[in-house]
């Protein structure tokens, strides 16, 4: 076989890794376009914040991601630090964009829906959380038929017993 070449004991890379220089950066471009809009909407007051957080938006964005995770757990998606995080339970996910390496996950009763930044592969993770979301779905239903199975061999079971 030529032009292939097999990783051998390599374990797979996680769809969730996170970059937390790319979060940070991704951090400081909303921290510095909502400033900028501060700025102009006041006439320039705001000035001096948008040049600090030009100037050290960036460390205080690495800073804010320290720690920053992406994980499934229990039926339910993750997303943020120690101090600060988001849990969604995957039935309540109705779809994924992806756009620059942010992920947007529309949630069933949140209008704005949750932002995920810093994915190092975002297609991976969002096809692994629709993976995750569907399985939950299939388990649900699954035990439902399974349920309503129980139901009819109990019921009929008894409409036996009462015509003898």
């Amino acid at each position: 076989m030529t032009g292939y070449r097999v990783a051998v004991g390599e374990p797979e890379p996680s769809p969730f890794a996170v970059s937390e220089e790319l979060a940070a950066k991704h951090r400081k471009k909303q921290w510095l376009l909502g400033h900028t809009v501060v700025v102009f909407l006041s006439v320039g007051i705001w000035l001096p914040v948008l040049v600090y957080v030009a100037l050290f938006g960036l460390a205080r964005a690495r800073a804010a991601v320290k720690g920053y995770t992406v994980r499934i757990a229990e039926g339910q998606l993750f997303v943020g630090t120690r101090e600060s995080n988001s849990m969604v339970p995957l039935d309540q996910i109705q779809g994924i964009s992806s756009a620059d390496g942010v992920l947007t996950i529309a949630i069933t009763g949140r209008p704005q829906g949750l932002r995920i930044e810093g994915l190092v592969d975002p297609l991976a993770a969002s096809s692994a959380i629709l993976r995750a979301r569907d399985e939950k779905t299939r388990v649900r239903a699954s035990a439902a038929v399974a349920l309503a199975e129980e139901a009819v061999a109990v019921m009929s079971g008894e409409g036996a017993r009462r015509s003898r």
